[in-house]
Order: structure tokens, then sequence, then C-alpha cells
């Protein structure tokens, strides 16, 4: 199964030329930065993809290289089934509890 975070929701939520929607949405929260992508594709959960074996070498493989970085870099990703399509969250905490994000 292909990697799905955003670009890749174009490639492979909508295929043979389906047309479809895809919002990104992003907001400043206290100590975190949420960013939310919907869409209308095919469902698909990042978040209980199965990645395969980080290979001992480069180049990677193809396949689940980008949920490997979201789940690296992501706080929290939660994933939503809606009634057609996807909705994913990802969370990014403050480094520190009550640090101060900066605006931007």
């Amino acid at each position: 199964m292909p990697d799905r975070t955003g670009n890749n929701i174009i490639s492979y939520g909508y295929p043979n030329g389906k047309i479809g929607a895809v919002r990104i949405g992003f907001w400043r929260e206290p100590g975190q930065i949420v960013i939310r992508l919907d869409d209308d594709g095919i469902p698909f959960d990042p978040t209980s993809y199965e990645l395969p074996a980080c290979p001992a070498r480069l180049p990677m493989p193809r396949g689940g290289r980008g949920i490997r970085l979201v789940r690296h870099f992501a706080d929290e990703l939660h994933y939503l089934a809606r009634p057609v399509g996807n909705q994913l969250t990802l969370l990014f905490h403050a480094a520190h509890g009550n640090a101060v994000l900066p605006h931007g």
C-alpha cells in the first residue's frame, strides 16, 4: 500500500483520473501546531499501516517513506474515516510543555 500523506493523497487516493477534493488546514493551539488533511479519496488509515523494515543501506525501496517521516516528526497522528473520505490530523507539540511557539 502506498503512502497517503500530502501529495500522495492525489496520486493514490484518486485512481484512474478520478476528480476529488483535498483540504489542508493548519493552526496553532496552546503548546502545539495542528495540521489537518481532509480528502474524499479512497479510504486509507496511515496510522495502522505497517511500515516495511528499514533497509540497511540506501536507496530505500519505494513505499512507506512518507509515512515513516510523518510518524517520526509528528508527536501525534489521528485518523478518522469519514462517510466519504479521510481525515488525518497531525499534532506537533512545543519542545517544552509551556514553551511559546513562534508566530509566523
